[in-house]
């Protein structure tokens, strides 16, 4: 039986996505599933509110039952459904003027972005303004997840007179200023972002109104360092100082344990704290009745927070799974170490991190480096060589001063740790050790950077 066009277009379309999709099978919905989350089309990246294909098991694959390639069967030429559509002419909320689409592929840098390009693209005849077609269509004003003022895009990034220029960094992207091109910016804040980066679907808060003002107040929930006020320990006894304000709190209950912790002044040998997994330090709290430990740091957690290296929201989780080999372990998926502790979760995502990562914030200070440090936030390119140990990490903490980056396995290990028979601790050392002789491990016996 022959098939029509559109019934070749939809089987090759459906193909390439499948594809895509690990499980492959899509299934036809009529409507959006009401499960309170928002979808957003994998072909054209809006928000699917109609009728879409989805995978029973991928979470996040949708896409839009009208999203169809456009394909010419005589010279294998495709176009997706967002540049198939564009219209000829638009009035940008970027640019003055309107703008004619150039449907021929041709090389230009990019007046809003900076990057050079090779495709259809949008140009000013009066001005000679040209931009690349999804960069001619970047609101005026935006709300991102990871700052709580609407962002503005401006003709050019002019940094505050009191700082210097060349100490600008981008806070999303952690790149060095150039302040040629436009810029998402909030003067108030001095916050500052690619336009690129800035409009990237991941991190744009969709709740967001056009017609907000900058003064209105925002919800505590969108802040990107939104952190929940109640934990999951309760007060049983505390000492008042003399002054009345101040205490010390000397026993909790803490909701995932089932005696009271007592503050605990000597520290235990070679045990470790549930929460974070790493050696006891001061203060923790310790179990009388049996061997449950849990620094002051971790008893105190938030249960809910935001985190720069994810959109949603977080809920702190024991690790309670046990299987016939003893507690569940768990990879955290930013330092992909493997671990039994506690761990912030995201449901819809099946995102998790430990203890570790999850107190790591968007500027870090590391006693291994001389500069501030800038964690990447989601949806960026962070990966890249850590300084550190030498290896390729897929998550990057790096200096905007100069091309030292870490990756957040070696940017949470901890500063001492304990091995076999020795009684003393060993320390993290951060100095490049002399030129001396070869190095070698004293464990494994292979040779070592003495720079690492």
């Amino acid at each position: 039986m022959v098939r029509s066009l559109a019934e070749r277009i939809r089987a090759r379309l459906l193909n390439t996505l499948v594809g895509r999709c690990r499980h492959f099978k899509l299934i036809l919905n009529e409507e959006i599933k009401k499960d309170g989350k928002i979808h957003y089309c994998k072909v054209c990246e809006h928000r699917v509110r109609g009728p879409n294909y989805s995978c029973e098991k991928c979470i996040n694959y949708v896409i839009h039952k009208s999203c169809y390639t456009y394909e010419c069967f005589h010279c294998n030429f495709y176009l997706d459904k967002k540049c198939a559509l564009l219209p000829l002419t638009i009035k940008a909320e970027s640019h003055d003027h309107h703008l004619i689409l150039l449907r021929k592929s041709l090389s230009f840098t990019c007046d809003t972005c900076g990057k050079e390009s090779k495709c259809m693209s949008y140009f000013c005849i009066t001005c000679s303004f040209i931009v690349h077609t999804q960069c001619a269509l970047f609101p005026s004003t935006l709300k991102i997840t990871h700052h709580h003022h609407p962002l503005s895009l401006n003709l050019k990034y002019s940094p505050q007179l009191n700082q210097s220029e060349s100490r600008q960094i981008w806070k999303l992207c952690v790149r060095k200023v150039d302040i040629k091109y436009k810029a998402y910016y909030y003067s108030s804040c001095d916050f500052a972002a690619h336009s690129r980066c800035a409009a990237k679907i991941d991190i744009r808060d969709e709740t967001f109104d056009p017609e907000f003002k900058d003064d209105q107040p925002i919800e505590t929930h969108l802040l990107g360092h939104y952190e929940s006020t109640d934990t999951l320990a309760q007060i049983v006894d505390k000492i008042n100082l003399g002054n009345r304000k101040a205490k010390i709190i000397t026993e909790i209950k803490h909701m995932w344990h089932e005696h009271h912790l007592k503050l605990a002044v000597e520290l235990e040998n070679n045990e470790k704290c549930n929460g974070c997994e790493q050696y006891l330090s001061s203060p923790h709290y310790c179990c009388l009745q049996c061997k449950f430990f849990l620094h002051k740091s971790c008893a105190d957690l938030p249960r809910k927070k935001l985190h720069p290296l994810h959109k949603h929201p977080l809920t702190l989780l024991p690790n309670k799974s046990q299987n016939e080999y003893g507690p569940e372990i768990f990879s955290c998926n930013a330092c992909k170490r493997l671990c039994n502790g506690f761990i912030y979760n995201c449901d819809d995502c099946r995102f998790q991190l430990d203890v570790p990562c999850s107190l790591i914030r968007t500027k870090f200070i590391h006693d291994g480096h001389e500069h501030p440090l800038f964690l990447l936030s989601t949806g960026y390119e962070g990966r890249g060589i850590c300084t550190s140990c030498g290896i390729f990490g897929s998550r990057i903490i790096r200096c905007a001063d100069c091309n030292f980056s870490i990756d957040l396995d070696c940017a949470t290990l901890p500063l001492t740790t304990k091995y076999g028979h020795y009684e003393q601790p060993f320390i993290l050392s951060y100095t490049v050790e002399d030129d001396c002789a070869d190095y070698y491990c004293d464990i494994c016996e292979n040779e070592r950077d003495p720079k690492h």
